[in-house]
């Protein structure tokens, strides 16, 4: 009787120790989800940008998974890292498709999972923007620009304003452009201001894309002259035209030289915010 009583004894104490350990927690923690910040959300981005985001695991958590995808599923994407760690900071740069319209909202979801099956969702609205000059465009070009020999049969002159060619007896108030030749020189490659128009040479301007501000400040950085000698083609010169605070940027595209004809002439085209500027 003892002894069973004995055993009995020794089960209850078992039954109580166990209880214990289950009473105090010692089963398994329910696991913590992994966290993940981005650090552009509804922000500008150019057409190829970086975002950058952060991982979090939960302590002795590994990160599994992390798959990223977005709206166009050319950009999906499966990253196996940041195993042994708890946290890690990763870049991932995505390009939007040209068939994506400024001003439209691409999607990119990040999804980690740990190692033990937890995942956590982050989901960034990107805002596109098409990037171009920053500052006032030139709008307006005119590739017929020329000046002919003064004293042959053609118009001598050019109206930087009213974008037209003018005869040797126009009004010098208009002439912004009026080749120098002379009975007595011949045919002289060169133009003179009749009025108060001025220019500057400036071969570094970047024709194609340059904006208003750009070539304030190349004609600012330069020495104005009312006249220009000896232009080449591919030359470029900014004008201030009659004083006041319109620029034109102009571009030589030929230099014709003819025999004992008077058909010499300069060639330009010639960029400005509007038709209109300067009138």
């Amino acid at each position: 009787m003892k002894k069973t009583l004995n055993i009995f004894l020794s089960m209850l104490m078992v039954a109580a120790i166990t209880a214990s350990f289950t009473g105090c927690g010692g089963g398994e923690e329910d696991p913590i989800p992994p966290t993940v910040s981005v650090s552009q959300d509804v922000n500008d981005a150019w057409r190829a940008d970086t975002v950058t985001f952060t991982i979090q695991m939960s302590t002795n958590e590994k990160l599994a998974e992390l798959e990223i995808s977005s709206d166009f599923t050319t950009q999906n994407a499966t990253i196996t890292e940041f195993t042994g760690t708890n946290s890690a900071t990763h870049v991932y740069t995505f390009v939007v498709p040209g068939t994506v319209s400024d001003g439209d909202y691409i999607t990119i979801t990040f999804k980690v999972t740990d190692n033990k099956g937890e995942f956590t969702t982050k989901t960034a609205n990107i805002n596109v923007n098409e990037p171009g000059p920053i500052g006032t465009t030139l709008e307006y070009e005119n590739t017929t620009g020329v000046v002919w020999n003064l004293i042959g049969p053609n118009q001598g002159a050019w109206d930087l304003v009213a974008n037209t060619g003018l005869s040797s007896s126009a009004a010098d108030a208009n002439k912004d452009m009026k080749n120098t030749t002379t009975v007595s020189t011949g045919w002289t490659n060169a133009w003179t201001a009749a009025n108060a128009t001025m220019f500057v040479k400036a071969n570094s301007f970047d024709y194609a894309a340059g904006t208003l501000e750009d070539a304030t400040t190349a004609y600012g950085a330069g020495t104005a002259t009312g006249t220009v000698s000896d232009p080449a083609v591919n030359d470029i010169y900014i004008a201030k035209l009659r004083g006041g605070t319109n620029y034109v940027v102009i571009k030589v595209t030929g230099v014709t030289v003819t025999a004992s004809d008077n058909l010499d002439k300069i060639s330009f085209s010639y960029k400005k915010v509007a038709a209109t500027t300067g009138s």
